[in-house]
């Protein structure tokens, strides 16, 4: 298999979506109500 359809646990995992986990996790840590994650489909937004 290509992917591993395991939820990924580790920073490495995650190649070069460094940016777009900080912004991810300023959103959970702020005041915002709804957090909307898109992309490209396979890209690992689940």
């Amino acid at each position: 298999m290509y992917f591993d359809p395991a939820p990924k646990t580790k920073r490495k995992d995650l190649y070069n979506f460094d940016e777009e986990l900080r912004k991810f996790i300023e959103a959970i840590n702020g005041s915002d109500r709804l957090i909307l994650v898109t992309g490209l489909r396979r890209t690992g937004k689940t």
